[in-house]
């Protein structure tokens, strides 16, 4: 009888095991179903932001070349008010030579 119900009762706790096990096994697969999600997850996110960092990068570039060809065009318009005004002190000095001139006439 008593070895009957050590029988019973290790069956029960042998089946209650198995039982926990599978149990055990079936979260384990979850957790590594949502993880294999989560890291896919945050790889597709990180290749977003590597393109959209990428793209600003290229934006920033661009804008850093039309800086300087507008500092390029403004030195360039620098040079040429700078003529202008060459232009302009001698047309002035002209004229007051001409001026000079016709006043001796």
């Amino acid at each position: 009888q008593r070895r009957q119900e050590v029988r019973q009762s290790l069956s029960a706790l042998k089946m209650s095991t198995e039982q926990r096990g599978h149990e055990s096994r079936k979260r384990v697969d979850e957790v590594k179903a949502s993880t294999a999600e989560a890291l896919q997850s945050a790889q597709l996110r990180l290749e977003e932001v590597k393109t959209a960092s990428q793209a600003a990068a290229a934006k920033a570039e661009a804008s850093v070349a039309a800086a300087a060809a507008a500092e390029r065009r403004l030195c360039g318009s620098k040079g040429l008010v700078a003529e202008a005004s060459e232009a302009l002190r001698r047309a002035q000095a002209d004229k007051e030579q001409v001026i000079l001139v016709c006043n001796e006439l």
